[in-house]
């Protein structure tokens, strides 16, 4: 078969590029174990178009930091869009600054999580820049961009398109194919990408905290790392449960869900974006005073780092160069490793993933129990 069914079992992301790239719309994605994936019907010709567009066909080359030409970090002088940014916010501010500097027309960003395991990407016009405020944060769960690929399709107008480093592979494959997608996206920025979750994670995570049917989700903000947190309602909701991120993440939550793509998948930067955004971790781990986020970027265009330049000369952004070379080494050099991951990294299912738990919370409480001394546990025992 000359079409994606043969290849997503190893190689697809979920991305959805496949869907809007289709000549004949054969394809339509699904979800399947908590990721999207694609489907094939009987109106495919076979043309090979999806597999050549696909990003999961990676060439050899191991992608690093070290790609990138310029690497600055900073944060937005906002207080409250700093905070509840999932870094600095310098994306957020970078693509507001487009918006209202007539740079480009729309921003398509992921949209905000709503509990439906559909989650998609928003298109936001110049009108509504201040709505990319909203979308800040970090979405720990997979997204399909097919059909905002669709709209621009549609519609005429310059765009800017915030995704993870999969996404934009796709994407500069599918602008080498469609002269009309290449002539209104303008610029591609990345979220540094370590994996993505499936949608059984944040299952996982709410039958583990016992948090019920929420009605919004934000894995980030509120400081730096963050927290996950679940509202009662999308628009002014209620904060009804709030985890810090470094007791979440560090659960199984980071360990069971991922999907074979992550642990394959060697370009964790985006090296055929514009830019590259993620957390300046080194900054955190090394100050003991709290910090409510820095941006670490890395870009080889140089529009992208004369804009930021302005930003930072209208007083709306700090930007900061002083990095050292076994910092980024530290944080960034282990994403271009080979064997980041294994098999066990792929496993799946929040329901087994808590059972598990229980099982290993009796065995240490038995094992615990042992180690009680004898004459406590012979008291233990007659009082039984």
């Amino acid at each position: 078969m000359n079409n994606v069914c043969a290849n997503w079992d190893e190689k697809c992301s979920g991305c959805g590029i496949c869907e809007s790239a289709c000549p004949t719309g054969a394809i339509s994605i699904h979800l399947k174990n908590g990721f999207f994936r694609p489907k094939v019907d009987e109106t495919c010709v076979e043309c090979g178009k999806c597999l050549r567009i696909c990003p999961g066909n990676l060439n050899n080359d191991v992608i690093s930091y070290q790609s990138f030409k310029y690497r600055i970090y900073g944060h937005s002088n906002s207080t409250v869009v700093r905070k509840e940014a999932a870094s600095g916010a310098i994306t957020t501010e970078l693509l507001k600054y487009m918006l209202d500097n007539d740079v480009v027309d729309y921003v398509i960003t992921a949209g905000i999580y709503q509990n439906d395991k559909d989650l998609g990407y928003s298109l936001i016009d110049k009108k509504n820049s201040s709505l990319l405020y909203n979308h800040s944060g970090s979405n720990y769960c997979p997204a399909n961009i097919g059909r905002s690929i669709k709209e621009i399709k549609q519609n005429e107008g310059r765009y800017v398109i915030v995704c993870l480093p999969c996404l934009s592979r796709g994407i500069s494959k599918l602008l080498k194919e469609d002269q009309v997608l290449n002539s209104r996206i303008k610029y591609v920025i990345t979220l540094m990408c370590n994996h993505v979750p499936s949608y059984e994670a944040t299952d996982y995570l709410l039958e583990k905290y016992k948090i019920k049917n929420p009605k919004m989700i934000k894995y980030r903000g509120n400081g730096w790392f963050g927290n996950f947190r679940a509202y009662d309602d999308i628009e002014n909701g209620t904060e009804i449960f709030s985890v810090p991120f470094s007791e979440y993440f560090s659960t199984k939550y980071s360990e069971y869900f991922w999907q074979k793509a992550c642990v394959n998948c060697i370009d964790h930067f985006g090296i055929n974006s514009d830019a590259c955004m993620g957390d300046a971790d080194f900054v955190k781990y090394h100050s003991d005073s709290e910090n409510d986020g820095e941006t670490m970027v890395f870009s080889n265009n140089q529009e992208i780092i004369t804009m930021i330049e302005a930003m930072e000369s209208k007083g709306l952004i700090s930007v900061f160069r002083d990095i050292e070379a076994s910092d980024l080494e530290w944080i960034y050099g282990p994403l271009a490793k080979e064997n980041r991951a294994c098999e066990l990294n792929t496993r799946s299912g929040a329901r087994k993933i808590l059972h598990e738990e229980m099982i290993e919370r009796r065995i240490r409480q038995f094992k615990t129990f042992l180690c009680l001394p004898k004459r406590l546990l012979m008291r233990m025992i007659r009082s039984r």
